[in-house]
């Protein structure tokens, strides 16, 4: 259980080599695992200046599906 049972959601474009490529809409993303509960919220690192500082979830900027796992096993 990498989330140690916290909520965890996230958004990006993988791609086949494991990276993480940014998305639109981070903010509408960012508020709708908010209002899901999520905990946690992991977004590609391009995008990490348009939500950081949102209150009420801890956000982690990932470039990579590895970079992921390692953030989660860290928690």
């Amino acid at each position: 259980d990498l989330s140690g049972g916290r909520d965890v959601a996230g958004t990006g474009v993988l791609t086949a080599e494991g990276k993480v490529q940014p998305i639109e809409g981070a903010r509408e993303k960012v508020r709708a695992a908010i209002k899901a509960h999520a905990e946690i919220f992991l977004v590609p690192k391009s995008n990490y200046a348009d939500i950081r500082g949102t209150e009420g979830i801890r956000i982690i900027p990932i470039s990579s599906f590895g970079e992921a796992l390692n953030s989660l096993s860290n928690l």
